[in-house]
């Protein structure tokens, strides 16, 4: 080989290689593991076979630096003979070399591989296996010279690429104090897994159902007294269920309708089925009821998205009502009893039988009354408004929230 283009192809074509290699290497570190993971249980095959080179670093690593000094090597040379071909000094070569090999066999490929880790490192994987497989003497050989330093220099072997699930889980036990809220919701995605249809269910004893032979007449009745978005339908017995109506396909038909003739036919799941297999069955069929089944075929309980989501998230906690404080704005006589104040207002204001509110304000005071003075009982504010000599005429009385 003499031509100039052909040297000149030549190390073009070797820092190529380099970065495809050293592109490879960099997306494949940058993979995300959990998707990684998750592509793999959905038997995604380049997946696995990024697995397989990752669970061994010396394979991608041993054939990403094979790969990469092979090329490097290549290309040094056929620069130099490039310029002894276009008569320059050869000496001149890696003045062009390494500013080429930097630019576009490290940089650029290292950058593209950082920005779409997923899609490079998928879309080279059967590749980079073939040359892994290829290339298997030369690597075992580095392996085994790698491990013969390691235990000379007394370091301790390699560790295991990914993370277990109970080392993760104890990672999240071991975060700040104030994020036990986001721990616990971990830990219970973590329970998700070993989770059966069984043990989340709602006992067909606890579920709203009606009869095949009701109308939505008789549905309404019952829907009075207790609502539920979606309603299991049996028939005879109420382990043989056959359908499943959504209360919003009533509305429009009239009241003497056969619910039945409204429905739709269920979904069945066994109860040893597995809930992560569920919700993914669930977002699928686009269902969000399963009716469960024992191993006989009989219904047993049912299953929502909401129960699996509760094990997720945790059960939602609803605060009571607020009870709406009663805000009173009001000039009495003083001679009215404290009875009558108490029961007029829902008051506990304490007193004597026979007391009015001028004996229970003097009481309070322990002197004179003076106008405008204000008086402080419980949740009330009485303010004397006019007095007399033997005491308080009238008072104006609003709850001391609202003052």
């Amino acid at each position: 080989m003499s031509s100039w283009l052909e040297f000149l192809f030549l190390t073009l074509f070797a820092v190529f290689v380099q970065g495809l290699f050293a592109l490879f290497e960099m997306a494949c570190v940058s993979f995300n593991k959990v998707r990684l993971q998750y592509y793999v249980s959905i038997g995604l095959k380049r997946a696995i076979w990024l697995t397989f080179l990752l669970k061994k670093p010396s394979r991608l690593f041993g054939t990403t630096m094979i790969g990469i000094n092979l090329a490097l090597q290549v290309g040094s040379e056929s620069s130099r003979r490039f310029y002894e071909a276009i008569h320059l000094p050869p000496d001149w070569a890696p003045i062009t070399q390494v500013l080429i090999v930097v630019m576009l066999g490290e940089l650029v490929p290292m950058f593209a591989a950082r920005r779409h880790p997923e899609q490079l490192a998928m879309a080279l994987a059967p590749l980079m296996v073939l040359i892994t497989h290829l290339l298997t003497p030369l690597i075992w050989a580095f392996d085994k010279f790698s491990h013969f330093l390691h235990r000379l220099l007394g370091k301790s072997p390699e560790t295991s690429l990914y993370l277990s699930r109970e080392e993760i889980k104890v990672a999240f036990e071991d975060r700040e104090e104030g994020e036990n809220e986001l721990n616990a919701m971990v830990s219970r995605v973590f329970r998700l897994k070993n989770l059966t249809a069984s043990q989340v269910l709602k006992p067909l004893s606890d579920v709203l159902m009606a009869s095949s032979q009701s109308s939505i007449a008789e549905v309404k009745t019952q829907l009075a007294e207790r609502y539920v978005p979606l309603l299991p339908i049996y028939h005879r017995t109420r382990n043989n269920i056959v359908a499943i109506v959504h209360l919003r396909h009533l509305l429009s038909k009239p009241d003497a309708t056969r619910v039945l003739d409204c429905s739709r036919p269920p979904w069945f799941i066994t109860k040893d089925s597995s809930v992560l297999q569920i919700l993914d069955q669930f977002r699928r069929n686009n269902q969000v009821m399963a009716i469960v089944l024992d191993p006989s075929g009989q219904a047993i309980g049912i299953l929502t998205l909401d129960q699996i989501l509760e094990q997720i998230l945790g059960e939602e906690k609803i605060a009571p009502p607020e009870i709406p404080q009663l805000y009173i704005e009001r000039t009495l006589p003083a001679s009215m009893s404290v009875a009558d104040f108490n029961k007029q207002f829902q008051a506990t204001l304490e007193h004597d039988p026979y007391d009015t509110l001028n004996d229970l304000l003097l009481r309070q005071l322990e002197h004179s009354p003076a106008k405008g003075e204000i008086i402080r009982i419980d949740e009330f504010s009485f303010t004397v408004v006019e007095i007399t000599l033997r005491g308080i005429k009238t008072v104006s009385v609003h709850t001391a929230e609202g003052g």
